[in-house]
C-alpha cells in the first residue's frame, strides 16, 4: 500500500517546503488522484498548511480504511461508519468530504475526498464548480490519471472561455489571469459574509505570488484558443469580436454556466455569464459550507470561521 505522504515527498523539491521525514497518515491504495492545492501561495508570509483532494474509485471502501487508521481525522460523523461518510461524501454539497485541521509531520492538512467519477463531471461539466475552481488555479498533481488529465484541460478551456466573455477585446496577462482566478469567488459565500469571509485580496495574491505558474498551466489552452491573438511572450492579447468569433466563444462555455439568450451583444453577454456563475458558486458553496458544519464539526467550523474572519480584518488593516 502506497502512502498518500509518500507521495507527498515530491514536495520537497519546491523550495517553499523543507524536507522532512515521513509519516503514513493514510493510505491511497484506492486513490486514483492526489491534488496538492499550495495554500502558502497566496500569501508572501510562509505557511506550513496545505489543501489536499483525493480521488477514490468507491467512497465507503476508502474511508473504512482510513477510519481504521484516523478515527481522530473525523468529526461525530465517523462514529456512525463509512456508509454514513460515504453518504455525506455524495449526497449532498458539492460531493466532496473534507478533514480540516489534520497535523501530519507538524504541518496542517486540510484533505478532501471525491469520488473520481465526480470529479471527472465536475471538470467536464462544471457541476458545482467547487473542485474544478480550485484546479483553474495552479496546484500540484501527485498522482493522476489520463481520464483526469483530459477533463482538467477541458476545465482550463472552460475557464479560459469564460473569462474571454467578460474581457474587453484587448487586455494583459494579469487582467486575464485575474478574471479566470475570480471566477470561482463569484457568489461564494465567503466573500459576500458581511464582507468579513475572505481576505479582499486573495485573488490579487494569488495571481501575484503564481504568475509563472499561470503561465505555464495556460500557456498550451492559450495558444490552442481560436478566438484569441496574443504577442510572443503571452502579455498582451486581442480577442476577435466578430459574430463568427463571438459564437465560437459562447461554444466553448460550459452548459452550467452558458447563456440561455441568443445572439447577445458583448456587455450582455459577459454580464450574463457571470451571473450564471455567480448562481452556481452561491449555492455549492452555501451547500458546502453548511456540510461542512457536520463533516468538520461544531468546534472546528467555529475555529475556522474565525481563522477566516481574523484573515480577512487583518487584510483590511
Amino acid at each position: 500500500t502506497q502512502s498518500t505522504w509518500g507521495i507527498f515527498s515530491k514536495l520537497t523539491s519546491d523550495e517553499r517546503f523543507p524536507a522532512r521525514p515521513l509519516a503514513s497518515p493514510f493510505c491511497v491504495s484506492t486513490c486514483y488522484v492526489c491534488i496538492c492545492i499550495w495554500v502558502c501561495c497566496v500569501s508572501t508570509t510562509p505557511q506550513k498548511r496545505l489543501d489536499v483532494i483525493l480521488a477514490v474509485e468507491d467512497s465507503e471502501s476508502w474511508h473504512r480504511q482510513n477510519l481504521e487508521r484516523n478515527r481522530n481525522h473525523y468529526s461525530f460523523v465517523g462514529s456512525m461508519g463509512s456508509r454514513v461518510v460515504s453518504w455525506v461524501q455524495e449526497d449532498f454539497g458539492a460531493r466532496i468530504y473534507f478533514n480540516p485541521f489534520t497535523m501530519i509531520n507538524n504541518m496542517e492538512v486540510k484533505y478532501g475526498v471525491t469520488k473520481h467519477s465526480h470529479l471527472l463531471a465536475d471538470l467536464t461539466k462544471w457541476d458545482s464548480l467547487y473542485t474544478s475552481g480550485r484546479m483553474q488555479k495552479p496546484v500540484l498533481t501527485l498522482k493522476s490519471n489520463t481520464e483526469v488529465a483530459e477533463a482538467s484541460e477541458a476545465n482550463l478551456s472552460h475557464a479560459l472561455h469564460c473569462s474571454l466573455a467578460v474581457l474587453p477585446q484587448k487586455f494583459t496577462q494579469d487582467e486575464l489571469f485575474t478574471t479566470i482566478c475570480s471566477l470561482s469567488y463569484l457568489g461564494d459565500m465567503r466573500m459576500s459574509m458581511f464582507g468579513l469571509g475572505e481576505d479582499p485580496n486573495k485573488v490579487k495574491n494569488i495571481v501575484n505570488n503564481n504568475r509563472d505558474r499561470f503561465q505555464a498551466l495556460y500557456r498550451h489552452t492559450i495558444q490552442s484558443c481560436g478566438v484569441l491573438q496574443a504577442n510572443c511572450d503571452l502579455t498582451s492579447f486581442e480577442q476577435d469580436m466578430s459574430s463568427s468569433g463571438r459564437r465560437l466563444l459562447v461554444d466553448g462555455i460550459p452548459d452550467a454556466v452558458k447563456p440561455r439568450q441568443q445572439n447577445l451583444n458583448t456587455i450582455e453577454l459577459g454580464k450574463q455569464v457571470q451571473h450564471n456563475i455567480s448562481r452556481l458558486v452561491n449555492k455549492s458553496s452555501w451547500a458546502q459550507a453548511c456540510k461542512g458544519i457536520v463533516s468538520a464539526g461544531v468546534m472546528k467550523s467555529v475555529v475556522y470561521t474565525a481563522h477566516k474572519i481574523s484573515k480577512a480584518i487583518r487584510a483590511r488593516v
